[in-house]
């Protein structure tokens, strides 16, 4: 509550309380004066006529009505003088109030920053935060030579990692002694907190600091009177520590000296224990007021500061003073202090005397011109009243239109109620049209309030103001949810397609582009897929094109680097450019052609590798959104082309594998012919079965082959697999699946228990040897007993980069 409220709100609660007093006194006067209340009420009884009864009614009791009315006013007003003394005194106080609670407001903000930056090197490495603290404040408290000191204090905790007590804690002081600034650091409360110091409160209350006066020496031998102004330094609703400043009192004394509106006046600022912190006589610095003046402790002085109501009371300690406080409350800190202001009463009742006397002498003569008034305005009021009441009668009962308003000749006050009333009638006419165009919807209506004190029309206003806000905010919200609801049936669309992967990937190609092109309305687009060539050139090939709802069949392959495309790749960045060159591309149809309004290009990539690329062009400029989409889509595309290529791979080499079995198996089918036919010949059997066994051991040189029991451990290995990886057989056997495989380590729950259900499993994966490590292809095939349930898993790997070798290897010879 401001202090102009609180004085509006006293000077109310006065007049109801004079009002009261004076209706009592009347009616105290009706009771004991019996005779004069019957002729009142004689006269109230007659049959007559408003106008005579007031003319009768009040001639009657106007005299002595009156007198005892002034008699009593000037009875009460020397009661009355302190208390106008008291509410002067606020007001004067008021503005120097404000002005100490924005200079304390002001510190504790730039305590928040300096907090803010604090916080910030708390990030640092552990080694690096004492210094760049040290800066920071050092920065500050050169910068505020009017500051006693800058300080920190930090839970050791958060210097060092290895400390790990939520006590104890790092000062940080940069503080001026005889001008100089010097810098000091300690280590403290390593026992425990000190749960009497303003930090142990701070660090509970975890609000802003601000405290009473305190004397402190920082050499030990001068003790200056301060206080501390302080903000804690917070990570969510963790207590990192606190940051502030120390300032003399010198610096109130110095805004309180200056500070003499009238004369004689005393000014002084209180803290919330009812301390001086600075006040025209110095010698009350540091002393409690309530011990300086008793009428201070029955004022119950620290209990009212705290209720951060204005307040006062009069001190007779020689000459007269009426004392003002009026609270200077600190939310942040959760604290409040207090701006005394004390006045002589002679300075404010000095003219007080001089109007008794005269008020004397008009209330007897305003008495006899009362008479003669009243008995020609009886005549006045009582015509106009009545037109008054059947208007306001009319509002009453809800009638309102142009009938009701009244016209009053007199210039007096009945004019202006007749005028006021007919603005009311207008006003509320205007009032009635606006809301039923409100309710209508039509919030385009004009209408304005009257003046700044129409609270009706300016909340009619607001109100207007607030449906057009929500429909506003309405139809934002409508647009951005049809912006997620789009971008989120677009995933689950292009979801539900990827599943339904093909192994042809110009297909594939053909299949999302087309589908891409019709959900984000474009005109042009083609997918690119990044192919490496036997050769070792990787290019950039044009998978499939799509314009106009119509297939596009074009040849077009680009080196990396090359043109928008190759640049895409090369940079692995979307590229989004609304200036299309005139021959970059044009998009044609049977009306004609035309250059398009956007090109956005965007890179299919998948863990910082790219795939291959997205380009679309569009007469309609792409919006934010729908750019998000497309790069969040090509993630997705990304990861489906790389297992399509890896599945190519693996069945390729699985239709080797097979090509090879069953060539194997046509030999040992010819072995056992030959064995029928050439029993006789032992040696020619012996180099057959040799034969045999060579084979077999080709199979198993040609793949990486680890069996693994139904927990995933190694129960058998090639010697492949040995050679691979660098270990003995016993080393190997016993290990789990997770010590050796990078993708079942990652994955292992779900993908181990979808092999355990009987689900086969291609991944491309590292595995992880005695100081060496190499990328396969496995494919993990669950073997199943009789009761098809598995009980053993077998890893057959590839290893590409092999193969790839190999064939090179095998060109150059043929090349020789």
């Amino acid at each position: 509550m401001t202090v102009s409220k609180c004085t509006k709100n006293i000077s109310s609660r006065k007049n109801v309380r004079r009002a009261t007093d004076n209706k009592r006194m009347l009616i105290f006067l009706f009771q004991q004066k019996r005779p004069f209340s019957k002729v009142i009420h004689f006269v109230m009884k007659i049959r007559l006529n408003i106008r005579w009864k007031l003319i009768l009614g009040i001639l009657a009791v106007v005299f002595l009505a009156y007198s005892i009315s002034i008699y009593e006013q000037i009875k009460g007003l020397n009661t009355l003088k302190s208390r106008y003394a008291e509410e002067i005194a606020l007001r004067v106080g008021k503005d120097y109030s404000l002005k100490m609670q924005n200079e304390i407001n002001s510190k504790l903000l730039e305590t928040s920053n300096l907090a803010k930056q604090i916080g910030m090197q708390l990030t640092n490495p552990e080694g690096e935060r004492p210094n760049a603290i040290k800066t920071i404040l050092n920065s500050v408290a050169d910068a505020n030579p009017n500051l006693t000191s800058v300080w920190a204090s930090v839970e050791l905790r958060n210097m060092s990692s290895s400390y790990t007590k939520d006590y104890g804690r790092v000062r940080f002081t940069y503080f001026r002694e005889n001008g100089v600034l010097k810098y000091m650091q300690d280590t403290v409360e390593l026992d425990g907190d000190n749960k009497t110091s303003l930090y142990y409160n701070c660090k509970v209350k975890k609000a802003d600091l601000l405290s009473d006066p305190y004397w402190f020496s920082y050499n030990k031998k001068d003790s200056i009177l301060e206080t501390s102004i302080g903000t804690p330094l917070l990570e969510g609703s963790r207590f990192l520590g606190i940051v502030g400043f120390d300032i003399s009192l010198e610096a109130f004394q110095t805004m309180v000296d200056s500070i003499r509106p009238i004369k004689g006046a005393r000014s002084f600022v209180l803290s919330s224990n009812g301390s001086v912190i600075a006040a025209n006589d110095s010698k009350l610095r540091g002393k409690k007021l309530q011990d300086v003046y008793n009428e201070a402790s029955e004022a119950l002085l620290t209990e009212k500061i705290a209720q951060n109501k204005p307040f006062g009371f009069e001190v007779k300690i020689g000459e007269p003073y009426h004392y003002a406080v009026l609270p200077v409350n600190y939310k942040s800190a959760k604290t409040s202090w207090a701006f005394g202001f004390a006045v002589p009463s002679r300075e404010l009742l000095g003219s007080a005397d001089n109007t008794t006397d005269k008020l004397w002498l008009l209330a007897i003569i305003s008495m006899l011109v009362i008479m003669g008034v009243i008995w020609y305005i009886s005549f006045k009021i009582t015509k106009p009243l009545y037109r008054v009441n059947r208007a306001l009668k009319n509002l009453a009962e809800g009638k309102i239109d142009e009938s009701s308003k009244i016209k009053v000749d007199t210039n007096d006050e009945l004019h202006d109620i007749a005028i006021s009333t007919n603005e009311l009638i207008d006003s509320m006419m205007r009032t009635v049209e606006f809301t039923t165009e409100v309710g209508k919807g039509n919030t385009n209506i004009d209408f304005k309030p009257r003046n700044e004190n129409d609270v009706l029309g300016i909340s009619l206003l607001n109100m207007k103001q607030n449906l057009d806000e929500a429909k506003r905010l309405e139809a934002i919200r409508k647009v951005e949810d049809e912006k997620i609801s789009w971008a989120t049936h677009g995933v689950a669309l292009f979801g539900e397609l990827l599943r339904h992967q093909e192994t042809n990937l110009e297909d594939f190609s053909y299949h999302i582009i087309s589908n891409l092109i019709e959900y984000i309305k474009a005109d042009v687009g083609g997918l690119f897929l990044i192919n490496d060539h036997e050769n070792g050139e990787r290019t950039i090939d044009l998978m499939a094109c799509y314009a106009y709802d119509r297939r596009k069949y074009e040849e077009r392959r680009l080196l990396i680097g090359e043109g928008l495309v190759g640049r895409c790749v090369q940079e692995n960045e979307t590229i989004f450019i609304t200036d299309v060159p005139k021959s970059y591309l044009t998009i044609g149809s049977g009306l004609g052609e035309d250059r398009p309004s956007c090109i956005l290009i965007v890179p299919l990539k998948l863990n910082d590798e790219v795939y291959g690329v997205l380009e679309l062009a569009s007469f309609e400029v792409f919006e934010k959104h729908v750019i998000d989409f497309v790069e969040k889509i090509g993630v997705t595309i990304a990861s489906t082309i790389s297992t399509t290529r890896i599945n190519i791979k693996t069945q390729q080499l699985l239709e080797a594998s097979k090509f090879q079995a069953e060539e194997l198996s046509a030999q040992e089918e010819e072995m056992r012919q030959n064995m029928e036919e050439l029993l006789a010949t032992q040696e020619e059997a012996a180099r057959k079965s040799k034969e045999i066994e060579n084979l077999l051991e080709s199979l198993g040189t040609a793949s990486y082959i680890i069996e693994y029991d139904i927990e995933g451990y190694v129960i058998v290995a090639n010697d492949s697999i040995l050679n691979l990886l660098g270990m003995r057989r016993e080393n190997l056997i016993g290990l789990n699946i997770r010590e050796i495989d990078s993708y079942a380590n990652k994955h292992f729950n779900e993908f181990w228990n979808s092999i355990k259900r009987g689900i086969p499993a291609k991944v491309k994966s590292e595995l992880t040897g005695v100081n060496t490590s190499a990328i396969l292809y496995e494919t993990f095939i669950p073997i199943a007993d009789e009761d098809d349930k598995v009980y053993k898993v077998m890893l057959i790997g590839q290893n590409l980069d092999e193969f790839v070798s190999l064939s090179e290897k095998n060109v150059t010879t043929s090349l020789n």
